[in-house]
């Protein structure tokens, strides 16, 4: 049993209050410290505590912290991001909740007093960035500067633990060391009675890592994979991956609204300035930039409505965010903000001139807005209303945009009485990169450019800058948008489709490792090496999901009638009249593979496609059938569209993104989900193939498969450049 009464404990819990520290968070931390205790993670299989983005971490572990101390722990380190105010923000953070004059206190590492007898007898916290001068002065402090400190029992967390301090990485055949890792080793053995706790949203590069040490450069590495995990609460009011990619190919649902499409010129046009793609005089008609000053647009109107409503309601009017972050390189960063001011100033001066131009935009935003309240049920105020607030703010300047790209600008901007970046406007324009991820609190939230095109999406960088994640009002939802490139959108949906189904694992059973293993061509299957995932590579099947190929035309028209015609006849031999069923019916698995190969020579990706590999669905659809009964491996099949009733879609929409839904999701869809309970279900849609215009189909029939994995499996996660697959 541990010691929960004790006053430095109960006293930050009770303090907390937005939101407050319930029965379950309480129980959680405790859990935690518990398994400290027993477990003793101190080497090679430290704790984790998993959270969400912006999910309250923060005041997860500074509770671990404040009950640790209360069983016999006497120091804490916190070992975060190196960044000097993400580090300044911590350290405030922790004075702020659990200093206590005499009981608690706590240092950055580069600014530790001379510590006296009275000083070894508090309990102390050391805030350490996560940088080589740092952890080199916290393994002096307690090796060489105060020894006594080594004999004391120590927790580490390591806030961001997948941000440098990954034991190490594989390139090619060989193991390669991090220095940060190897200080944070080096630290673990001056002091022998420690703990070591990971603290992340992104663990997967953590539970990647080897469960035994390794000889490397000539010396044992103590990898850090967790030997238990921890899952951080949220509460309803918490938005995060759920929200805006569990429901987005889902009329009926916000997110399908929410989500808005960045075209490729556009992100090409905007990162950088080379006079061709976009010129500043046509900010305001230049489709090269459609997309931003849409986002910028519709976020006024966003911000509008809602400070209308809380006025109305004789709420406090809130100063509201948009974020901008498409590169890294700064001479992009001051690209855009000319671009972003550019837009503002042109709306100002034509509103000055009491030009019909933004008004007729607004109307255009708030008609956008509309539907996004109308699906969640949320009334607004009238569109005249909202105009003629949302143009008196642009005439008066209530609207600003300022670039953030240094550690210095984040600092300058800094509030700091509550760590958050500052406000200054009715509507803040933030422009920037990497500076504006991790830690980082932006309030009042609600639109975000997100354009990073990087080579390889990792879950751990890419989830990091979604800054729209959080506690946020239902009210303020109704009024964001996420705007995103294509290959982006796809994969943030890889990575919300991998985080739930890492957390459904661990939540199922916590103490037991996710397994990661390697698939290779030939079937064997073995320990996955310790490396990042690299996202838009990545196909995930989760119970109940669907999965169809997007971003297609149809291959020649002897190819496809061909196949079509095998198909038919293949079909005919197994279900008499199949063109006409109204139900699903049963085949055999390897008539569903033959089925899925023959559709496969029909169909021609295009370049910016959805990732989908139909090898990759037909090994998936094996995985599952062989997970229920080895010997019982079928397939539930569901044509429809067929006996003249052939399905119709334009292979576009009018945004721009590929059409993703032959089937309908309140009858196709669920009818196959009804089925698919045990067996995975695959729905054949017969399409017209019209053409229509450059961008339409060759005018030829064809067949769009979508394939529905079954609510009673686990989940299947293919790499697709490596065959690697994943199971939890």
């Amino acid at each position: 049993m541990i010691k929960t009464d004790g006053p430095i404990y109960n006293k930050y819990a009770n303090n907390r209050a937005d939101p407050p520290y319930d029965d379950l968070m309480r129980s959680r931390v405790e859990e935690t410290v518990k398994k400290l205790i027993d477990k003793k993670p101190s080497t090679a299989h430290p704790g984790m505590l998993l959270g969400k983005i912006q999910s309250g971490k923060t005041r997860t572990f500074l509770g671990v912290i404040a009950l640790a101390f209360e069983n016999g722990y006497d120091i804490a380190i916190v070992l975060t991001k190196n960044s000097k105010p993400l580090a300044a923000q911590t350290l405030s953070r922790i004075i702020s909740d659990l200093y206590e004059e005499d009981v608690v206190q706590a240092f950055d590492i580069m600014s530790v007093p001379p510590l006296q007898r009275a000083d070894l007898d508090m309990k102390n916290i050391f805030v350490s960035k996560k940088e080589d001068d740092n952890i080199e002065r916290l393994n002096d402090l307690f090796d060489n500067i105060c020894p006594e400190l080594k004999n004391r029992r120590v927790l580490i967390v390591d806030d961001e633990a997948d941000y440098g301090s990954v034991g190490f990485r594989k390139v090619g055949s060989d193991y390669v060391s991090l220095t940060i890792p190897k200080q944070l080793d080096d630290f673990r053995t001056i002091v022998p009675e420690s703990s070591y706790l990971q603290v992340t949203a992104t663990p997967n590069a953590l539970y990647l890592q080897p469960e035994e040490q390794v000889h490397l450069e000539g010396r044992v590495f103590k990898p850090l994979r967790p030997s238990f995990t921890t899952i951080v609460p949220t509460s309803s009011a918490y938005i995060g991956t759920d929200y805006f990619f569990e429901n987005c190919d889902d009329p009926q649902h916000p997110s399908h609204y929410c989500l808005k499409h960045i075209s490729d010129n556009e992100l090409k046009a905007l990162s950088r300035n080379d006079g061709r793609r976009l010129s500043l005089s046509e900010v305001l008609t230049s489709e090269n930039c459609a997309a931003l000053r849409n986002s910028l647009l519709g976020f006024i109107v966003g911000a509008t409505i809602r400070r209308i409503s809380q006025e109305k309601n004789n709420q406090k009017k809130e100063k509201y965010c948009f974020l901008v972050h498409t590169q890294t390189a700064k001479p992009s960063h001051d690209w855009q903000e000319l671009v972003v001011n550019e837009i503002l100033k042109q709306l100002n001066d034509l509103a000055q001139n009491n030009s019909q131009l933004p008004e007729n935009l607004i109307k255009i935003a708030y008609n956008d807005i509309k539907t996004i309240c109308d699906v969640s049920g949320k009334q607004i105020p009238d569109v005249d209303v909202v105009v003629r607030q949302a143009i008196n703010d642009i005439r008066l300047g209530y609207i600003s945009a300022v670039k953030v790209n240094s550690d210095s600008d984040v600092q300058n901007l800094l509030d700091s009485k509550t760590g958050e970046l500052r406000r200054g406007n009715f509507m803040n324009i933030f422009i920037g990169g990497q500076v504006l991820d991790r830690g980082l609190t932006i309030k009042s939230l609600i639109g975000f450019y997100y354009g990073r095109s990087p080579k390889s999406y990792q879950q751990d960088t890419v989830l990091q800058h979604m800054r729209l994640f959080g506690y946020r009002p239902i009210d303020d939802l109704c009024v964001t948008c996420l705007y995103t490139g294509a290959e982006t959108r796809q994969a943030l949906i890889n990575i919300h489709n991998l985080d739930a189904a890492l957390r459904e694992g661990i939540e199922k059973n916590p103490d037991a490792p996710v397994v990661y293993v390697e698939y290779d061509p030939t079937g064997i299957i073995k320990p996955c090496n310790p490396s990042r995932l690299i996202m838009s590579e990545t196909s995930t099947f989760r119970p109940h999901t669907r999965h169809l190929p997007v971003g297609f035309n149809t291959a020649g028209v002897q190819v496809v009638r061909e196949a079509l015609g095998s198909i038919a006849a293949r079909l005919s031999k197994l279900k008499n009249g199949f063109e006409d069923v109204k139900e699903p019916f049963q085949i055999s698995m390897d008539d569903a593979v033959q089925i899925l190969c023959e559709i496969e020579s029909t169909l021609e990706f295009e370049d910016d496609a959805d990732l989908f590999k139909i090898d990759s669905a037909i090994h998936a659809i094996q995985m599952m059938c062989e997970e229920h009964k080895p010997e019982d491996k079928k397939v539930w099949i569901y044509p429809v569209g067929f006996a003249g009733k052939i399905r119709d879609q334009n292979r576009k929409k009018k945004d721009g993104t590929y059409s993703d839904a032959p089937d309908t999701g309140s009858s196709d869809t669920r009818i196959m989900r009804e089925f698919a309970l045990n067996h995975p279900g695959l729905i054949l849609v017969k399409m017209k193939g019209d053409r229509n215009g450059d961008i339409g189909w060759k005018g030829q029939e064809f067949i769009w498969p979508v394939l529905v994995a079954p609510k009673n499996s686990r989940t299947v996660i293919f790499a697709h450049k490596t065959q690697r697959a994943i199971q939890s």
